[in-house]
């Protein structure tokens, strides 16, 4: 169910940037970004997908940057690889 999966990872989201868990936080929003591209929300899968590169960056995680950055451009195509 796309709601009660959201409301889950809404609360690890909430657990991981509470802890201070870079990484952890990053795939949760990686995770948001999946579950809203699968609901065709495409303006909240590239806001999560923003914010888990963002994250991603911070703690130099070079394949989960790499797999970030693709997940964007499937969806933004020329305008997200504009903004790099």
């Amino acid at each position: 169910e796309p709601s009660e999966a959201q409301a889950r990872l809404q609360q690890a989201l909430e657990l991981f940037a509470a802890l201070g868990t870079g990484w952890q936080t990053g795939r949760t929003f990686f995770e948001l970004g999946k579950l809203a591209q699968a609901q065709t929300d495409t303006t909240d899968a590239i806001r999560h997908f923003t914010n888990a590169l963002a994250e991603f960056e911070r703690q130099g995680a070079g394949p989960d940057v790499i797999r970030t950055q693709a997940a964007l451009a499937k969806l933004g195509g020329a305008s997200v690889d504009a903004g790099h």
